[in-house]
């Protein structure tokens, strides 16, 4: 597998880690555990949910900015090489008849 292609599934798993975690800090509380109810054990639950989608958001923006940083080496990577022609030309040895 190229490195592209590794480097695209690795951001497409990132980003579904991070869309599952927001899925679960966007769904609504229910009315009977508005802010004031909650036990600290369920706070503690929504404290840890919120910190992991910011460290997943945080690792997948650095995984962006490492990508964008391959693109940019990349035209050099692929540009070809010129080969080196002063070689002398082969030349048969003259005939002897």
């Amino acid at each position: 597998m190229s490195a592209v292609l590794k480097d695209g599934l690795r951001i497409a798993g990132m980003a579904f880690a991070l869309a599952t975690v927001a899925i679960q800090a966007a769904m609504p509380v229910h009315a009977a555990e508005d802010t004031k109810t909650l036990t600290d054990a369920e706070r503690a639950r929504q404290e840890r949910a919120e910190s992991e989608a910011e460290r997943t958001r945080d690792a997948m923006d650095d995984q962006h900015r490492e990508w964008l940083h391959q693109q940019q080496d990349l035209k050099y990577r692929i540009q070809p090489v010129q080969p080196d022609l002063d070689v002398p030309i082969y030349t048969a040895p003259p005939r002897l008849y």
